[in-house]
This record gives structure tokens, C-alpha cells and sequence, in this order.
């Protein structure tokens, strides 16, 4: 059977946005007939504990081969560290594809070489000058812009197709790495993320249904939407904001919840199923996408997957799909501009409506398409 290895820096119960791909990606291309294996650190499984360049590895594990959601930690094997470095995979039908240019992928990346499998790299992050918007929590600030592309362009460089999932990055990669990257989104699972049973359109002077999803941490500017939606209330919009994710800034978040007397305005919500959280981007009027670290926010795709109008940076992730209709904008580096916008989508209900164009678009980055997009890339065909 043709074997798929997706590399990755975390994973269940520690998630973040590309460990939820990679887990949608396993699952689709087990669908698709491959063997998955993942290697990710974990919280179970043999122990590692590793430091390097700020990130800490406690436990790294492989998913076997039958892998699907939920279902990691019955089929986890773990493996040590000198395992890892001295992994002697038969290059056969094999694929090793990473999602991480930390430690994890340069190992993947020098047992590839060793054994002449063909290596596949997935950069999903960006840097560019958005360090001038968030200045103490950009991942690129901790760990020095050089150090950061010195690490990617290592992967890089010995892989036989590099992949981004925006055409905002690819330039900025390529002048980066020396690499020219091609361009497949992460991809949105439509069979759990549709507009099938949405709400409908608000009604003017009806109480704007605002949302964020993802984790809670500094990179994300997650409480960019708590102050904006206090200066939107401020200005006379009625806003419910929920706002979906686990992570470090909880306690952050709801200190500042209670300090702007936001209590009634915001709800916060632990992380959800894929199910759950379709069920409250329908629920939603507009979806809050304010990370820059991201390219072609997979947040934002699933919103619009489900006909929910998203609210972002010029920057980043959502700055593609903006000039398509699928949301308003805001500038980054402007305090008050993302409330404006809010405001201006409370007073009139029209700006909620997504563009009939928005299918079509949906459609091309469904995982199914993506899975098939990346099967091309990988060179190998389901036995």
C-alpha cells in the first residue's frame, strides 16, 4: 500500500490550525486508499524532552497506519529520539510530507535524503512586516526573522516540491528560500462545512452575531477582537460575540472581558468539534479572522464554507479572499479600523451577503480537491 508520513509540531489534545489540517488530510487520504502514518509530538507514548530554539518536545509518537479522527491514541506507537534520527524507512511507495520547519522536519527531511524518499514541504506561515502590528507575539520575533527562514529554507531546499497554501506567501517564500513555491490551500472538509442550514440574513437593527475561532494565543491577536468589539458597542452597534478555543490567553481574556464590562457581550466557548463549530459558523453573522501569521486562513474558508461573512486584516490570511466579496477589511495598524467595520456591517445588513461566486471558490478548496491536488504532487496513485 502507498504510505503518506505527514510531520507535524503538534497534535491531539494539543491542536493548533495545522494539526487540525493534518488530521482532515490524514483522514482524506486514507479515504483516497493511502496508508497515513503522523509524527507528532504528543502527550502520551515514550519520553522525549528536547529543547530548541524556545520549543519544548515531551512526547513523540507515530499514528499507525489505519489513522482516522479520534482515533490517534489507540493506534500511537511512541518513538525515542535516536528511533527518529535513525529511522530506516523503505523509500518504496512512500511520501514523507511536512508541515513543520522546526526540529521535526529537519529530521524528516535528513531520513528522507537518507533514504531517498521524496520529501514534500508545506509552509504555512508567513512573516513579511507584520511584526510592526504585533511586536511581542509574532513566533518570527521569538525566534529571529534570519533563524526562522534559515530553518525553512534548510527543508526547503532538499525537497522536491515546496507548497504554500496562499498566493499572499508565495512571493515572499520564494525571495526567502531561493524555492518557488506552488500554491494548494489547506483545504475545508464541505461534507461537515456548508451552508445547509444557516440562519438566513439579519434583519436591520437586529443583534449582530459576531464569532472568532481558534486558539487562544498572542500570534493569533485574538484580543484585537475583545478591544474592537468594545469600541463597536461603544459606537452604538449590538453585538453577541462568541469566541470558540482553548490556549494560554484564556485567563488574559477573560480578565479583559470583566474589566470592559463585556460580560453579556461575549461568550466564551472551549474548543468545539468540526460538527459543533460548523453549527456556530451558520449561527454567526460575521466571523472575526484577525491572525497575520497565517496563509489563506483555513478559519476563514470554513466560515465562508458556511455562508458566514469574515471580518480581517488587508494581511494575511483573509487577504485574498476580501477583494472577492467574502468580507470587509480592516488596516492592522489602525486602532478602531476593524470596529468601524463592525459597525458598518450592524447598520446595514446588505454588507452580509456573500457573493454567488462563493460556491465556486468553496468548492476549489475543498479537501476532496486539495486531497487530489496533493496526490499529483506526491507522485503516487492509490493501490
Amino acid at each position: 500500500m502507498k504510505t503518506v508520513v505527514l510531520w507535524t509540531d503538534t497534535f491531539a489534545p494539543t491542536v493548533n490550525g495545522i494539526a487540525t489540517h493534518v488530521s482532515e488530510l490524514a483522514s482524506a487520504l486514507h479515504g483516497h486508499g493511502f496508508r497515513t502514518v503522523v509524527v507528532a509530538p504528543c502527550q502520551f507514548g515514550g519520553h522525549l524532552a528536547h529543547r530548541r530554539q524556545g520549543h519544548r518536545y515531551e512526547r513523540v509518537c507515530v499514528a499507525a497506519s489505519r489513522y482516522a479522527p479520534g482515533r490517534l491514541r489507540e493506534h500511537a506507537s511512541p518513538l525515542s529520539l535516536r528511533h527518529l534520527r535513525n529511522w530506516d524507512v523503505p523509500n518504496r511507495d512512500v511520501v514523507f510530507h511536512v508541515h513543520t520547519p522546526f526540529i521535526l522536519g529537519e529530521w524528516a527531511a535528513r531520513v528522507a535524503q537518507r533514504n531517498r524518499i521524496r520529501l514534500v514541504f508545506t509552509s504555512h506561515m508567513r512573516s513579511g512586516n507584520v511584526t510592526k502590528f504585533l511586536p511581542d507575539s509574532q513566533p518570527v520575533q521569538r525566534l529571529g526573522h534570519r533563524s526562522y527562514w534559515h530553518q525553512v529554507r534548510r527543508i526547503a531546499r532538499r525537497a522536491s516540491q515546496v507548497i504554500v497554501p496562499g498566493e499572499d506567501v508565495a512571493e515572499e517564500f520564494a525571495y526567502e528560500t531561493g524555492v518557488v513555491p506552488s500554491v494548494i490551500s489547506s483545504g475545508v472538509d464541505t461534507s461537515t462545512f456548508s451552508a445547509k442550514g444557516a440562519t438566513g440574513h439579519r434583519p436591520r437593527g437586529a443583534v449582530l452575531q459576531v464569532m472568532y475561532a481558534g486558539r487562544l494565543d498572542v500570534d493569533k491577536d485574538v484580543l484585537r477582537v475583545i478591544h474592537e468589539t468594545r469600541r463597536a458597542v461603544d459606537a452604538g452597534a449590538k453585538l453577541y460575540l462568541r469566541v470558540v478555543g482553548d490556549g494560554p490567553l484564556r485567563p488574559t481574556i477573560l480578565g479583559e472581558i470583566s474589566r470592559l464590562g463585556l460580560s453579556s457581550t461575549v461568550e466564551l466557548l472551549p474548543s468545539q468539534s468540526p460538527a459543533e463549530l460548523a453549527t456556530l459558523y451558520r449561527l454567526s453573522d460575521v466571523c472575526f479572522v484577525p491572525g497575520l501569521i497565517e496563509s489563506r486562513s483555513k478559519v476563514a474558508l470554513e466560515a465562508v464554507a458556511c455562508g458566514t461573512l469574515i471580518l480581517g486584516p488587508n494581511q494575511g490570511g483573509t487577504a485574498e479572499l476580501i477583494p472577492l466579496g467574502f468580507g470587509l477589511g480592516y488596516d492592522p495598524a489602525v486602532s478602531g479600523s476593524a470596529a468601524d467595520a463592525l459597525v458598518r456591517m450592524y447598520r446595514d445588513p446588505r454588507l452580509l451577503r456573500l457573493p454567488s461566486s462563493a460556491r465556486k471558490v468553496v468548492e476549489e478548496n475543498s479537501m476532496d480537491a486539495v486531497c487530489k491536488r496533493l496526490i499529483g504532487v506526491y507522485g503516487l496513485s492509490a493501490s
